[in-house]
């Protein structure tokens, strides 16, 4: 019986002793878990702080972005306003920023010592120009047109408005140039007309001292675009003369269309001449008493460097004055580079527009093309 008990007391004592063990494992295990759920709660705080941070740092640089673009806006709105408002009528994004900056300077008690002794004046004037209608753009400005007795008040005589001269139907203000234009001068006979066809023909008479181009040189035709440059640039163009070139309502005449027809045609032909004389270079060429007349080619004669010195000959085409050219004898041809037919390999000799001078042999670089004794006849005549 006694041991009968003593069991019964053994296993309630392990029993106690397996739930007191159970119980230090639990609390074992909730503290851990507790503690691992703090480590957790720790990590989740120092990254939702972060969050912030990089939301903070967003927020300000977008606001510092901003502040700065306003500052800028501002400064240009408050340096020129009528141009930042022409701007912004442009460009309809910064409309209403004029609003905001007209309320700011309306409210804000620094806006005198930002603005400048006149800026009431500036700003009643700004009303009255709102108030006031936009004249219609074609009155703006009208461009002065001349008839020929107007402009003849303008040669710079005693009591004359001023100096005025006419070149293609242009009219320009030479006033600041009397030592030339003026009754003294030596260009006097242009002031008061338009006399063009003086400019390239050197006729400085009266039947010279006319308007009419017609019939002048390649050559001429660009000198005259090269002297209406210049007034262009050298004086003040002031408007138009009535007559050959513009009608009374300043529009062109037929005569002046013709006229740009015949300068257009002058300068392709002096870009073929330019392109002619690297296919024919001139000659160089001189002449004295005691060895009469002679040419020759070099590399570089004419002005055109190459590889090749090339014969002389005469160089004709229909309507030209012939000149003595520089002719490639040898190899491929400039003057037709695409020529079917590659048996003469004699260069350009071969052309119908090319003769040989006489008493000079078909090979030689260099000929003398005259005596002495006839070309001192010629000289003398």
């Amino acid at each position: 019986m006694a041991e009968k008990e003593k069991s019964e007391a053994e296993a309630e004592n392990s029993g106690e002793t397996e739930d007191i063990s159970y119980k230090e494992i639990f609390e074992k295990n909730r503290g851990e878990t507790s503690s691992s759920q703090k480590k957790a709660t720790a990590v989740d705080e120092k990254k939702a702080e972060k969050e912030v941070e990089k939301s903070k740092k967003f927020e300000n640089v977008i606001f510092y972005s901003l502040a700065f673009f306003l500052c800028c806006t501002y400064g240009a709105y408050s340096y020129d306003k009528n141009a930042f408002e022409t701007y912004a009528s442009d460009f309809t994004p910064l409309a209403p920023l004029v609003t905001l900056f007209e309320r700011i300077e309306q409210f804000s008690p620094f806006i005198e010592f930002l603005e400048d002794d006149n800026w009431a004046t500036l700003q009643e004037e700004k009303e009255k120009e709102k108030s006031t209608p936009a004249k219609p753009k074609e009155e703006s400005y009208q461009e002065k047109i001349f008839t020929r007795e107007e402009l003849k008040k303008y040669d710079g005589s005693e009591g004359s408005p001023g100096i005025y001269l006419s070149m293609l139907g242009q009219v320009f203000d030479v006033s600041k140039a009397p030592q030339f234009y003026g009754p003294e001068g030596g260009y006097g006979f242009f002031a008061g007309r338009d006399a063009s066809r003086a400019f390239v023909t050197g006729d400085f008479d009266e039947e010279g001292l006319i308007d009419d181009v017609a019939g002048l040189s390649n050559s001429d035709y660009i000198g005259l675009d090269e002297w209406i440059g210049l007034y262009h640039k050298d004086y003040s163009y002031v408007g138009k003369l009535a007559g050959r070139y513009f009608n009374l309502d300043g529009s062109p005449t037929p005569y002046y269309r013709q006229l740009q027809e015949w300068m257009l045609g002058a300068k392709n032909d002096a870009q073929s001449v330019e392109n002619e004389k690297k296919i024919f270079p001139p000659c160089n060429s001189e002449w004295n008493a005691d060895t009469g007349q002679r040419v020759w080619c070099t590399k570089k004669s004419g002005g055109i460097q190459r590889s090749w010195v090339g014969v002389p000959r005469k160089l004709f085409f229909p309507g030209r004055t012939e000149r003595c050219a520089c002719v490639k004898d040898s190899g491929a041809s400039l003057f037709e580079p695409n020529a079917l037919d590659l048996t003469w390999n004699d260069g350009d000799l071969h052309n119908p527009n090319l003769k040989l001078y006489e008493a000079c042999a078909s090979d030689a670089t260099s000929c003398t093309l005259s005596d002495p004794e006839v070309k001192s006849d010629d000289s003398q005549e």
